[in-house]
Formats: structure tokens, C-alpha cells, sequence
């Protein structure tokens, strides 16, 4: 045995009946279960409906109920259907079973990236991975939080070689105490970690594992003449024949799957390529006619979509959903945005929510697609014992966010200060983006400042509530009147600007109280009117 083929460490992840899984969160089948509820049951009394999955004409999965009602594997649809006439008939999706393995490599990305898929199987090489994530027990126990959705469904095996790790998975046979490490959420973890003990743990498999290997039909058919007229049920059974002959039956291709599994013979492996670009597809098996029927299956995408860029430690700012309807026509464009880069899926399914519950559409839809916008590297978070600053201001984000889903961009503004003495042009509303740079091609960009908390304040408060146009005011007993006389509480403050522009600005502001105790921001405009005996009073702002 080769030292490159000791030294590595294989950890294969099996989803059994994954076609089920897949079937199960198909929104057709919600929808199909939610119309046969009747109107005195809730959908917790009712039992789950029977549920085959198809391949060829033939049962290939069946779930619980379907079992119960004695529809097995290899029934044909008619006999299916006689045992049990409520039963749910769907054909398999090989395309969704690979995408959706896909997509657990993208999780698995992680922690590897020596990552392949083979009939099923997911598999991850990690002997180079062990001393980074703190060991092997700390490193799978991380690798299995990405499937919590199917932990129940979930088998794996750890060997020094791939195929040994898949037939380990899948084929769960008797195998010694020592080498079966139980699991409070997961199901049974076999682990093989030295070479010398393949061959002890690999002579209970049963020889359906070489079914796969089989070039022929003939050579099919002589393995299960092997197995249930000869009795030969393990693979011990079959190393203890000789070569030659078992050559003859099986052909040279499952005896090399034979030797890899020992370690005997190499084992190349095409490591899997993650894309680039962030773009997901699903295709319904029914028509949505509502929009409502869209969220859970856009949800589902939009986790699995966190996941990949959380594998790649990517965040995003925009993402788009596209939405093909059954006439083939121009496809409907949902498109949300964050403030920052995010890529936490309950904030992205936060605006998923908001606005597809705002969304009409205009033929049924039986496509959607998830499109990722530019993604950038995710800036490194410090831990924090308590939550500082920066977890307040992204909360504050989020919910603005949200509300500019709901109410639209158009409806929320974010104030910029400029650098001006004179108050109606010292301020400029703006979208609420903080991403965004305002940009005036009328402005210098020398007056655009920030301001902050701790920016000691120039002269009287200002308020933040400016009327549009400054209001004149009338004087009685040579006290402004506005509603009634106002007294002055404070001031002057002198502003005099503007002369180099060939307009003179000259006004001295006062904060005014009235009988209510309400507060004002007015000034005497210092530019004397030939017209006017003295100078004119304007109201500009209040106070809140």
C-alpha cells in the first residue's frame, strides 16, 4: 500500500432516500395537501399522505405511510395504486438530487476543497484539514451543522480511502463495537481511521455494493446469481474465491472497486468546481398562480444561497429574483438590496417576504430563479462579550431595510449636512442608502461633512423640522406674533455670508417660546427694506 494513500482520510456523507426528501419539499405537494385538508381538520390532526416516489414505471422510494400500506420498491403504479388508491405518484428529479448535493459542497467548501460527488455520495477529503478546525471529532461535528434539514436521513462513514467510505455509509452491516461511535442528533458514525483494519470492516458489506460496478448485464445477472443461489452474501466471501474465476463473472471493473476500497489500487478522484457566479434554479411542478405560493420555495433558495457564500465567506448587496411564467414571456424581476454586505439568510428572507406579499402576477410562473449580484470578501467580525456599537447599527440597518421593502425607496431619506453658514442650503435629504456617495455637480465636494456626536455645536441649536419657505411675521408691541406673541429665550446668533457671491446674507436667529411653550426658530432679516419702518421678523423651523 502506497504512503499517499495512508495518509489520506475520506469522510463520505449518504442522504438515504434523498429523492423522498427532495419530493417533500416540493411546494406542489404543500399546496396539494393543504387542498385536501377538509374544513373541520387542521393540518396537524391529519395524517401525512402516502407518497411514492417513480423511476422507469417502478416504485423507487416510498414514505412511511406508503410502506404501511404496502406499496415497496419495484411495484408498478397500477398494483401501487390498488394497495393504496390515496397515493401520491411523482416521478424522480435527478437534476434537483444532484443540485441539491451541489450545494452541500458549497457548505463543505469550508472546511475543504477536495470535494467530489460519485452516485450520490458526497465526499470530502480532510487529513489536511484536521489540525485547522481542531481535530476530527471538532471538524465533523462543524461539517454537520450544514445538514440539519436531513439529520434524521443522514449516514456517515470515515476511511483512509473513498470507496470504502461510500460502501461504509450506505451499506449499514454488523461491525464491531469499537468502530461505531453513537451520536445524540445523527444517526450511527462508523469510523475507520488505520488501513490495516479495512479489510475486518469491509468483510460484512454485502456484495450489492458491486452492483454499480458491473459493465454488463450479463455480469449483473451473474452477481445476483452469486448472491441468492450460491449464497454469497459478504465480501468476505467473495475474497475468499479465487481471482481468475471471479474476474470471469464480475469483470475487471469490480475488482478494481474492490482493490480501492483496501487500498490496493489508486483511486483518482475530479475535485468539484464551485461556480463563480451565484445563480440557483428551481422548476415547479405545478403553476403558481399566486404570489404567496412563491415565498417558501424562495426561501429555501435564499438559505441555500447563505450557505454558499458563507463557504466562501462572500456577502452580497443585491439579489434578484426572476420569475418565468407559462407564456414564455419577459420574466418578472423581484429585486432586493441590503445597506451593507450581508449574508444572513433571515435578513434576506425578511425582504423576500415583503416584497413578494406586495407582488401581483401577471401569468402563473413555473420557473424561478435566484440571481446573486457582485459579491465581495466579508469583512472579519471581532467577538465581543457583550454586544457593541456595530450589533446595534446592524440591527438599526435591518429594519430600515425592511421598511423600505414595505413602504418603498421613495419613502425613507437620510439627512446630509453640507458644509454652509447659510441653514436652508446647510442640509440636503438623500436616498437612505449609506453605500451611496452624494453626489451635486452644483456643490463643491470640499462642504459634504459627517456629522457625529461628539461635533461640538456652532452658535444656537438648530431644529430639524424646516419649513419650506421661511414665513414673515407680523410685530405687536415690538414682539414677533405668530399665533399669539412669542418671547425670545435666546440669541442673536449673527450670520453674515455669501457677499463674495454678489448676494449679501445677513440675519440674526433667535429661539422663540410662545404661550404653549412651544418652541421656534426665527430670525430679523438685517437687510433693511426702504419700503419698511423696521426690519422684517421670519419664522424658519420648530423645535419638536
Amino acid at each position: 500500500m502506497s504512503k499517499l494513500l495512508t495518509d489520506n482520510l475520506w469522510v463520505c456523507f449518504y442522504i438515504d432516500k434523498l429523492a423522498l426528501l427532495i419530493a417533500q419539499q416540493n411546494p406542489s405537494l404543500v399546496i396539494r395537501e393543504n387542498l385536501s385538508l377538509c374544513p373541520r381538520e387542521s393540518k396537524a390532526e391529519r395524517p401525512q399522505a402516502a407518497l411514492a416516489i417513480h423511476e422507469h414505471g417502478l416504485v423507487y422510494q416510498a414514505n412511511q405511510q406508503a410502506l404501511d400500506a404496502g406499496v415497496s420498491p419495484g411495484l408498478g403504479k397500477a398494483s401501487a395504486l390498488s394497495r393504496c388508491p390515496q397515493l401520491l405518484w411523482l416521478p424522480r428529479d435527478l437534476n434537483a438530487e444532484t443540485q441539491y448535493l451541489q450545494e452541500q459542497c458549497w457548505w463543505l467548501s469550508r472546511f475543504t476543497p477536495n470535494l467530489c460527488i460519485e452516485d450520490g455520495f458526497l465526499l470530502a477529503e480532510v487529513s489536511r484539514s484536521l489540525k485547522l478546525f481542531g481535530g476530527l471529532e471538532a471538524l465533523v461535528e462543524q461539517m454537520l451543522e450544514g445538514f440539519s434539514q436531513v439529520q434524521r436521513s443522514l449516514k456517515l462513514a470515515i476511511a483512509p480511502t473513498a470507496r470504502a467510505a461510500i460502501w461504509l455509509s450506505k451499506w449499514q452491516a454488523n461491525r464491531n463495537s469499537n468502530q461505531v461511535k453513537k451520536s445524540t442528533v445523527f444517526q450511527d458514525i462508523t469510523i475507520i481511521l488505520d488501513s490495516s483494519q479495512l479489510r475486518q470492516a469491509l468483510e460484512g458489506i454485502d456484495i450489492n455494493c458491486l452492483s454499480t460496478h458491473t459493465e454488463t448485464a450479463q455480469q449483473s445477472q451473474q452477481l445476483h446469481m452469486m448472491r441468492e443461489d450460491l449464497g454469497l452474501f459478504k465480501l468476505k466471501s467473495l475474497w475468499d474465491l479465487p481471482r481468475k474465476s471471479l474476474r470471469q463473472r464480475l469483470g475487471a471493473r469490480a475488482l478494481l472497486a474492490m482493490d480501492q476500497a483496501l487500498g490496493l489500487e489508486a483511486d483518482p478522484r475530479i475535485w468539484l468546481q464551485i461556480p463563480e457566479n451565484l445563480r440557483l434554479y428551481r422548476e415547479l411542478s405545478f403553476w403558481a398562480e399566486e404570489s404567496s405560493h412563491l415565498f417558501k420555495l424562495g426561501q429555501v433558495m435564499i438559505e441555500q444561497a447563505c450557505a454558499q457564500l458563507k463557504a466562501r465567506r462572500l456577502g452580497l448587496m443585491t439579489i434578484s429574483f426572476e420569475l418565468h411564467h407559462r407564456d414564455r414571456g419577459p420574466v418578472s424581476v423581484i429585486k432586493l438590496g441590503t445597506q451593507t454586505l450581508c449574508d444572513q439568510s433571515k435578513r434576506w428572507s425578511g425582504l423576500w417576504e415583503e416584497h413578494i406579499a406586495k407582488t401581483v402576477l401577471r401569468d402563473p410562473v413555473v420557473g424561478i430563479s435566484l440571481c446573486g449580484g457582485a459579491t465581495q470578501n466579508m469583512p472579519l467580525a471581532s467577538e465581543r462579550l457583550f454586544p457593541g456599537p456595530n450589533v446595534i447599527r446592524q440591527t438599526q440597518t435591518a429594519l430600515f431595510e425592511r421598511l423600505q421593502a414595505r413602504l418603498g425607496r421613495s419613502s425613507m431619506f437620510r439627512m446630509l449636512t453640507i458644509a454652509e453658514h447659510r441653514p436652508e442650503m446647510a442640509q440636503r435629504l438623500c436616498e437612505l442608502n449609506c453605500q451611496a456617495d452624494y453626489n451635486d455637480h452644483k456643490l463643491n465636494s470640499a462642504k459634504l461633512v459627517s456629522v457625529t456626536i461628539d461635533q461640538p455645536s456652532m452658535g444656537l441649536p438648530r431644529p430639524l423640522w424646516f419649513f419650506e419657505e421661511p414665513i414673515p411675521l407680523i410685530e405687536r408691541s415690538k414682539r414677533p406674533y405668530w399665533h399669539g406673541p412669542l418671547a425670545l429665550v435666546a440669541g442673536p446668533e449673527r450670520i453674515e455670508t455669501a457677499w463674495w457671491e454678489g448676494q449679501w446674507f445677513a440675519r440674526d436667529y433667535f429661539i422663540a417660546s410662545d404661550q404653549h411653550h412651544v418652541l421656534y426658530w426665527i430670525y430679523r432679516n438685517r437687510q433693511h427694506d426702504p419700503a419698511s419702518t423696521s426690519l422684517q421678523w421670519f419664522i424658519q423651523g420648530c423645535f419638536g
